[in-house]
């Protein structure tokens, strides 16, 4: 009896010291994945920021040269700041509702990752594409103030407006623009009107609007607040 249970405590030591080993590997192989995910997503979104740089509009019409002259030189910050005039107030994310940016419009592209076959590649879409008309009027989904209206690569002629803090909305492929920085916007007022598509066309003849929604500088999936 005596000899089994010595047996028995022995192989009970050996698989303990089997288990911490074992314990160790995942945790040292989850600390190490961990590590590569962050670095991914610090570069993931640096790549976001290149993709998203707006080089300012000049003055649509005269009229606009003395308004737009100071403000535009802001627009060409790749991170804008909050202005004073922005809404305070943090964003509840349960809580929240955006309008449709182009009313009666089809998504033909979803957020996340998609095929592209432009590129014929699968990549990653911070947004969603709506397909609509040219000229069609693309209007504020929330109150707020406008951030930045200019040029980005890749997605033409685009705005971005400021809601309450933390919240951004961008609006990409735009034809006329019809606000400048600084404004203060209304829940359906019309921003602009849909114009010729980036380097994101994705075909011939076919206009459609970038749209994406940020939460503390981070895109999110704007399927989930539309109403």
């Amino acid at each position: 009896m005596r000899l089994w249970w010595s047996r028995f405590r022995g192989k009970l030591r050996d698989h303990r010291r089997m288990l911490f080993a074992v314990t160790m590997v995942v945790l040292l192989v989850s600390l190490v994945l961990y590590g590569y995910t962050m670095s991914m997503r610090g570069a993931f979104l640096r790549m976001l920021d290149e993709w998203h740089v707006i080089n300012p509009l000049p003055p649509q019409n005269p009229a606009d040269s003395d308004v737009a002259s100071d403000s535009d030189s802001q627009a060409a910050l790749t991170v804008p700041t909050p202005m004073s005039s922005a809404p305070e107030r943090e964003i509840d994310p349960d809580s929240l509702r955006l309008a449709w940016p182009l009313v009666g419009g089809e998504v033909t592209t979803t957020f996340g990752w998609n095929y592209s076959e432009t590129f014929a590649d699968w990549r990653y879409h911070s947004g969603i594409d709506i397909k609509g008309k040219a000229l069609q009027p693309v209007r504020a989904v929330r109150h707020g103030v406008i951030l930045q209206r200019g040029e980005c690569e890749w997605f033409g002629r685009v705005v971005l407006i400021q809601h309450e803090a933390g919240l951004k909305t961008f609006y990409g492929h735009l034809g006329d623009i019809l606000v400048l920085p600084g404004q203060g916007v209304v829940k359906d007022q019309v921003i602009a009107h849909l114009g010729p598509v980036g380097v994101a066309e994705r075909g011939e003849g076919e206009d459609f609007l970038h749209f994406e929604v940020l939460i503390q500088g981070e895109p999110v999936d704007p399927m989930e607040f539309l109403r």
